[in-house]
């Protein structure tokens, strides 16, 4: 069984982003977060999209990953990692 996203949870803007998003994949991020399980059940609406990874934050290869319209203004922060 393939995974099929619930795009219909997601504003025009949104939705013409997403296949743009694929590169993060290359660079070890995943979606994770609200986003992430409203993509998957498609029990509501959702604006942003919340990455996390395991490797350390390479904001510079993200960016460069990424069309220069796809974020008006990137918030990319490091935040500590849980506990294993």
């Amino acid at each position: 069984m393939s995974f099929r996203p619930r795009l219909d949870i997601l504003p025009p803007a949104r939705r013409e982003l997403w296949p743009q998003l694929k590169p993060l994949v290359k660079l070890g991020l995943v979606l994770y977060g609200g986003t992430a399980i409203a993509l998957r059940i498609g029990h509501r609406h959702s604006v942003d999209f919340d990455f996390s990874t395991e490797k350390p934050l390479d904001k510079a290869a993200i960016m460069a990953s990424l069309p220069c319209h796809a974020w008006p203004q990137p918030t990319l922060r490091n935040a500590p990692s849980l506990p294993a």
